[in-house]
């Protein structure tokens, strides 16, 4: 599709996601934990301040860098997850250019815009990324902020690699990719945990935005399909500071575990008020959590028996010498201790994964000026990550194999221990 082309519907179309964005529940727009802004980033000029009118750009030298846009929520609650997970894409850019970059010699530069955890900044940063003739989009880091985009991935025909584990829309764009496990698959381990634990009935608190959403949805199925109970459901929003009397009410079905369905500070709440209740039974917490940032952001605020599903790399010895994720999880937790000089953040292994992945892509395409071949391209690879095992296709934009995940216990002194379900029962 042509420059021109690209860009012709723009005027009408941008109507219509932002109206979409609105549907996908915001989070709060304060959080005292994040431990980076967007001025601290490096990238171009934010879209919302960029001339909306520029030319587009002209095709470039072939030692000029290929633009890669990120949307992360650098400010606001999302960012617990989405500063890490910019991180990641950083050192990652670094590996790839300090081999050689793509395309013969061209580096990969990244443009990184903060959406404040908002689906309607998600929206506008992504047109300005699309205008901006970005090669690829990763992120958002978010289920709200991704299905905010999404719509604009077909509409601007632009490749876009959202950083959540948020399940594919049933109609998905062609030009939309989703990193890792979904909610789906989580769930369904969560109810194989259960079942190894000797759990038949358990309760569920989750927020109100979208990826709360998604877990009440996918875990409520889950359930239903494996046979077991749940006791009671409770929804609250995020700027809920105090959950105790909530809790205290799905304590009264004398649940034998507790399913906390939201990442960040909200859940860090939700595990203090536990603890001061003094809950003894399980507590599983979601993906999204499974990171030292939130291990930090909780400290020994948990209760006793705390659990999250994360990245099997959290577990090196447990890993299988000729398992062919095994020298790539090694390369991430170099370049991630050496670049920052802290214990490397399992979670944040999948937007590492996704910039090798595009790269692989636009060199199999031969080049960014056709987003449909670098799709394509996508679509016929299978790709060995620290994150996971990737095997890609026109129906499997998300590609994540089964298997690429671990059951741990967080412990009070903010590590994961990878465990066996069936010895925690």
């Amino acid at each position: 599709m042509t420059q021109t082309s690209r860009f012709a519907r723009l005027s009408r179309t941008l109507a219509a996601a932002l109206a979409l964005s609105l549907l996908a529940t915001a989070c709060g727009d304060d959080d005292d934990t994040t431990a980076q802004t967007a001025d601290e980033t490096t990238g171009t000029e934010d879209a919302s301040t960029s001339d909306p009118e520029a030319a587009p750009n002209t095709e470039p030298a072939s030692e000029d860098p290929v633009r890669i846009g990120v949307i992360a929520s650098l400010t606001g609650p999302g960012a617990v997850i989405g500063v890490p997970f910019t991180d990641a894409a950083k050192i990652a850019v670094e590996k790839v250019n300090d081999e050689g970059g793509v395309l013969d010699g061209r580096p990969l530069e990244l443009d990184i815009r903060d959406d404040e955890t908002k689906p309607d900044v998600a929206v506008q940063l992504f047109e300005g990324l699309a205008r901006d003739d970005v090669a690829w989009v990763m992120g958002p880091n978010l289920s709200a902020t991704c299905y905010a985009v999404e719509p604009l991935a077909e509409q601007l025909d632009q490749p876009t690699y959202c950083w959540s584990s948020a399940n594919m829309p049933d109609e998905h764009s062609d030009m939309y990719f989703g990193t890792s496990f979904d909610f789906t698959q989580l769930a369904e381990g969560h109810m194989q945990d259960f079942a190894d634990m000797g759990i038949e009935r358990f309760a569920m608190l989750t927020s109100t935005d979208a990826s709360g959403k998604l877990y009440l949805e996918t875990m409520t199925e889950a359930a239903e399909e494996a046979g077991i109970e749940i006791t009671g459901t409770s929804e609250f929003e995020q700027t809920e500071t105090d959950l105790t009397g909530t809790i205290a009410g799905l304590r009264s079905g004398e649940p034998q575990a507790y399913f906390i369905g939201t990442s960040g500070k909200p859940a860090a709440i939700a595990l203090k008020n536990m603890q001061d209740l003094q809950i003894q039974e399980p507590v599983f917490i979601g993906f999204g959590n499974g990171s030292y940032v939130f291990a930090e952001l909780v400290g020994s605020n948990i209760p006793d028996r705390t659990y999250v599903r994360m990245a099997k790399m959290v577990d090196l010895d447990a890993i299988a010498e000729d398992d062919p994720m095994l020298p790539k999880i090694e390369e991430f937790i170099e370049a991630w201790e050496s670049e920052y000089d802290t214990k490397a953040d399992p979670v944040s292994s999948g937007p590492w994964d996704v910039v090798f992945i595009i790269a692989e892509a636009i060199e199999s395409a031969g080049g960014t000026d056709d987003p449909e071949a670098m799709v394509e391209a996508m679509e016929a690879m299978t790709y060995d990550g620290a994150n996971c095992t990737y095997e890609f296709g026109p129906e499997r934009h998300r590609g994540a194999e089964e298997g690429c995940v671990a059951l741990t216990r967080l412990q009070g002194d903010g590590t994961f221990v990878a465990v066996d379900a069936a010895d925690e029962g």
